[in-house]
């Protein structure tokens, strides 16, 4: 048995069970593969995937034991990687995060200018995505860590660790007539062409389900990934839209006014994403740390060692 066996089985299962893209992905030969996992299954004596024909369509009942194992390995040779590089760049190295429009442009900016100013010589990756992309850039370890919204569907070697919220407001133009209504409702706001975050993101399904509950059925007007592009088409007349509030930038969005909405919609958790078992760099630990100042190295330790999931 050897690691190369465990890692190609951990590339079949994230690939879908699809061996040619589970070789392209790991830069290797189909029969390659397939030899390579006919080796382990005879050397540990038990079948560790389901085939029908010619075609793998999952794993056994063992197998899944043999995965979640080789995972874990798959983790901690990742981590004998991370420290090697930590002692052999203690000034420098890198750090990437996976996060949203919202986080990337409203409330990450001056953080990422702090660290950049304390960490010259840190190359720093930020990409940006939906909760649902950064959730796998996370399980496949694209990304040290990341910032988003709660997912609908939570996984089992993600943790996540809430870090604050974001409230919503009512983005209109400056001449719209719920300026001057009181106690605005969820009815009245049915009224007018809706524009909300795309309704697959937990931004826009939030808001969906605060009209659904109530048996309202809003007018959607659009529904978009970034709110930049949404507040243009407010400012331009097309109708009202649901935002987070720190969205909102009083010196740029000149023709826009904003509405409380916090009696109307939760707010919605923001989340840090991290690999369970993950080795956590001194500079990954320091910037979550200025996300979330509680969240400190003997904190993120005992998370990570799956003692305390909960803070």
């Amino acid at each position: 048995m050897n690691l190369q066996q465990l890692r190609y089985l951990c590339g079949i299962v994230n690939a879908k069970f699809s061996i040619s893209s589970a070789a392209k992905e790991l830069h290797t030969s189909q029969p390659g593969i397939s030899k390579q996992i006919q080796m382990l299954e005879e050397e540990i004596g038990i079948k560790v995937l389901i085939r029908n024909g010619n075609r793998i369509v999952g794993l056994t009942e063992p197998g899944k034991k043999v995965f979640t194992i080789a995972q874990r390995m798959m983790s901690d040779m990742s981590n004998l990687k991370l420290i090697g590089d930590e002692f052999s760049h203690k000034s420098t190295g890198q750090l990437s995060l996976g996060t949203t429009h919202a986080h990337a442009k409203y409330t990450l900016m001056p953080i990422i200018n702090s660290f950049k100013e304390k960490n010259p010589k840190v190359h720093l990756e930020i990409r940006q995505g939906s909760p649902f992309e950064i959730s796998n850039w996370v399980l496949q370890g694209e990304v040290d860590f990341g910032i988003c919204a709660k997912l609908f569907e939570e996984q089992d070697s993600i943790l996540c660790l809430p870090c604050g919220q974001l409230d919503r407001s009512i983005f209109v133009t400056n001449t719209s007539p719920l300026l001057t209504k009181k106690n605005i409702t969820l009815r009245d706001l049915a009224e007018y062409p809706l524009l909300i975050i795309d309704r697959h993101l937990p931004g826009g399904a939030d808001v969906l389900k605060a009209f659904e509950k109530e048996g309202i059925t809003p007018q959607i007007f659009m529904s978009a990934i970034d709110s930049d592009v949404i507040k243009a088409y407010v400012e331009l007349g097309h109708g009202i839209a649901i935002l987070p509030t720190v969205t909102y930038e009083k010196s740029k969005d000149l023709g826009i006014q904003i509405l409380d909405a916090s009696h109307i919609f939760p707010s919605s958790q923001t989340n840090i994403l991290i690999l369970r078992d993950k080795y956590l760099r001194p500079n990954v630990m320091e910037f979550i740390n200025m996300i979330q100042p509680d969240f400190n190295n003997e904190y993120l330790n005992r998370v990570m060692l799956n003692t305390d999931n909960n803070k």
